[in-house]
């Protein structure tokens, strides 16, 4: 076998011998060191020499396990090892057919291809020639399986907590796109500590102040971005630690303008007081199971610092009353979606719902992230979004 063939075969099925030898010249020597007759050997192994004849000459079109298996014995070495021997000595237009369907079920068994398509991801579920190239040139891998060798090489030392190939393709990917990112200044804990309490005049700008609160927080090294969310999943936000700097990731859950401050909020709290142990797993991921870090504190972090219990009990009687709701809103420098959020998510509670009675005061999400969305799986590669984020934020 030609030494560019065969390190083609040990790259897929990780054969370390540079030139194995083909079955037939293992045969030949053991029947000569034992000094048996062909026959002696047909008549011991119980094959017929035609059978024999072609597994030894590659010239088989269909291998008889059992056959290989005594061959297998006659030389010593265990099935695997016979097979391995067997492939690495077939023509290479065969070796690349049983590397296309390799290929394919690596395809199947890390992505939702499905769901993926319904994401606008792909545009065929049919042709996967079409969806391998898809993938290697958003991820900008040459080899399909640089998505677990390289893409996950940051999750290697954690261990995956969830089973869910769309969970896995949004944690990979958002990954890939903060690391690409990089956000060239450096953590500043005490700013954030600063800037905190200056945020809530920015919910009141619905067109620019969600994007000038992510340009700030980029200044103080903590990049924010946004993305889609995936049904399949429960990711309501998430906090990321790449390139040794905090990262969030909202999301469009529920599509509600109050949530997407909520949820910054939500990972702000992670950012301050829980880094360390995101350190340790690379990210956190709001909305999943996670024993490690208390959603509890942060939601309330979040919850009281936007519109503390006090004032919920003093402005909740006046709900429907536009006008003192819009003037306590003014005084408390937030956007009155705020006081609407939480009074029909405290009233959901109680089983009772108001979401369709305050819907109007609601301003839509799509105008307040048309400067932010970009829309990662949609685009033709990582780099191209990061591009279009960079331009975004110090534009």
């Amino acid at each position: 076998m030609k030494k560019k063939e065969n390190d083609y075969f040990k790259e897929l099925y990780s054969y370390l011998d540079d030139s194995p030898p083909s079955l037939k010249e293992l045969f030949e020597k053991r029947v000569e060191e034992l000094g048996l007759s062909s026959r002696q050997v047909e008549s011991g192994l119980n094959i017929e020499r035609k059978s024999l004849n072609a597994i030894l000459e590659q010239e088989a079109q269909r291998i008889d396990a059992v056959n290989l298996l005594k061959i297998g014995s006659f030389l010593d070495m265990g099935f695997d090892e016979t097979l391995k021997i067997f492939i690495a000595n077939l023509p290479v237009d065969l070796i690349k057919e049983l590397e296309k369907a390799r290929r394919f079920k690596f395809i199947v068994s890390n992505f939702d291809i499905k769901a993926l398509k319904s994401a606008k991801f792909f545009e065929s579920v049919a042709d996967f020639d079409d969806i391998e190239n898809r993938i290697k040139l958003f991820f900008g891998i040459d080899d399909i399986y640089d998505y677990e060798r390289q893409v996950g090489a940051a999750f290697s030392r954690t261990k995956r907590n969830y089973n869910n190939k769309m969970l896995d393709f949004w944690v990979k990917s958002t990954y890939a796109y903060l690391e690409k990112v990089n956000n060239p200044n450096d953590y500043d804990r005490a700013g954030l500590k600063e800037l905190i309490p200056k945020l809530k005049p920015s919910t009141r700008d619905t067109k620019n102040g969600l994007r000038n609160v992510c340009r700030a927080l980029f200044n103080l090294g903590i990049t924010v971005v946004f993305q889609s969310y995936f049904p399949t999943t429960q990711v309501r936000g998430a906090t990321f630690f790449v390139n040794d700097k905090p990262c969030i990731v909202l999301t469009n859950f529920n599509k509600n303008y109050a949530t997407l401050w909520f949820a910054l909020l939500h990972e702000l709290y992670h950012v301050l007081f829980d880094l360390e142990d995101i350190k340790t797993n690379t990210y956190h991921l709001t909305g999943e199971s996670d024993l490690l870090l208390s959603e509890d504190s942060a939601d309330n972090f979040a919850r009281q610092y936007l519109l503390s219990d006090d004032k919920t009990k003093y402005i909740y009687p006046f709900i429907h009353d536009k006008l003192i709701i819009e003037r306590y809103a003014d005084k408390l420098q937030i956007h009155p979606a705020i006081i609407y959020n939480f009074y029909c998510y405290d009233k959901d509670k109680e089983g009772k719902t108001y979401w369709g009675a305050f819907q109007k005061y609601m301003p839509d999400v799509s105008d307040v992230t048309k400067n932010l969305n970009i829309i990662l799986w949609q685009k033709e590669s990582i780099a191209e979004s990061v591009n279009e984020f960079k331009e975004l934020i110090t534009s």
